[in-house]
């Protein structure tokens, strides 16, 4: 048993390593990543520390660091989706501090009575030992309820800069996140088994290691894979997008922007239309910003509220339009679908479907076979 939880501890280290260097290197956020496969890693040396310094000094060691796996895994998300909200992150680690004095008392009670393990147990079964358990899957859940809503609003943000939304829409955060679920639930089926049938405790584990090695090692690699989203010139504050409608945003009923100034820039974006900017396949609203002289806050006011668009749908209706001509175009004919979609900007295939389905409600093959 021993060394199964060492394999698995040494293992989470690496791991987290590689996470930390990489962020050096890159100057991202890839430590909070690192960070939760440490934690969980701190989880597996748990029964190591208790046969190591005695049962259950190891578990109280790492017991209230059970509070600081979901703010690391939310902050992940919220300093990729929006890093101008770094210094927020220590508002979250507020829990763990005020839990800490109620462990210290919890651990006070069980060191009056260790000696006696009749009372031991009494302690253990406890309201106030249910109640902290409680607590603390609470707050985990709050905190996966929080990622599951800042991936959902993240995905209507870049919208509205981007055209072209791989290796920035975080869809692999999302199916981590769904694992992550499912493991903590198979987790918890397999430990009301080993409750029943001690005898097979060796082997659930075991095969709880196996589980978590892959989510820990799928984890790491899509987290080391991953660019930062927001790495282009302009300033981060220039693009904060309320969470609400854009016809609800106070931030634009307040912005003062004349009739005929909401006119030049409606006339600007259409130049810049006309100029064909959105074949550019790595446009995004920093270059449109930059091309037409607007700032990037106003040429999303002006979409959003007085054209009822997307920087998104605004580039990639354009783009579909010049791609449904090419289709029918004898000049395109030795290009592919996908080739073709690339000639007019598009970079990925999944985002050319996405956008083609949204915008002529069928799929490019069978607009293809419904013109020839």
């Amino acid at each position: 048993m021993q060394e199964i939880l060492a394999i698995g501890f040494f293992q989470g280290l690496i791991l987290s390593s590689l996470l930390f260097l990489k962020s050096l290197q890159n100057k991202n956020f890839t430590w909070l990543m690192g960070f939760f496969v440490l934690l969980i890693s701190a989880f597996i040396a748990g029964p190591l520390l208790n046969q190591w310094i005695g049962e259950p000094w190891g578990s109280f060691l790492v017991d209230p660091l059970f509070l600081l796996i979901g703010p690391s895994f939310y902050g992940y998300i919220l300093l990729l989706s929006r890093p101008e909200k770094e210094k927020s992150l220590k508002f979250h680690t507020l829990a763990f501090f005020l839990y800490l004095p109620l462990l210290a008392f919890f651990a006070l009670k069980v060191y009056k009575t260790q000696a006696d393990p009749q009372s031991l147990q009494l302690i253990y079964s406890s309201g106030f030992a249910v109640g902290l358990g409680i607590l603390k899957f609470a707050h985990l859940l709050i905190y996966v309820g929080l990622s599951f809503w800042e991936l959902r609003n993240h995905q209507d943000r870049i919208q509205k800069i981007f055209s072209n939304l791989k290796g920035k829409d975080l869809l692999w955060v999302r199916y981590i996140l769904i694992s992550f679920l499912a493991l903590s639930l198979i987790s918890f089926g397999f430990y009301l088994f080993a409750l029943q049938n001690p005898n097979w405790q060796k082997e659930i584990t075991f095969f709880n290691l196996i589980l978590l090695s892959a989510f820990l090692i799928s984890l790491t690699f899509y987290s080391f894979h991953q660019k930062s989203i927001f790495d282009f010139r302009f300033k981060f504050k220039e693009i904060q997008f309320s969470w609400t409608a854009e016809k609800e945003n106070p931030k634009y009923e307040k912005s003062g922007l004349k009739e005929y100034e909401v006119a030049k820039i409606n006339q600007k974006i259409d130049q810049w239309i006309q100029n064909k900017g959105y074949l550019d396949p790595e446009v995004n609203l920093g270059v449109m910003a930059d091309a037409i002289g607007v700032s990037p806050y106003r040429i999303s006011e002006v979409l959003g509220k007085y054209r009822k668009t997307s920087f998104y749908d605004l580039i990639n209706s354009h783009r579909i339009r010049e791609i449904q001509q090419a289709l029918s175009d004898p000049n395109y004919a030795h290009l592919t679908i996908l080739g073709i979609a690339f000639e007019f900007g598009f970079n990925a295939k999944s985002t050319f479907n996405t956008a083609f389905k949204k915008f002529t409600g069928m799929s490019p093959s069978e607009f293809k076979r419904s013109n020839h």
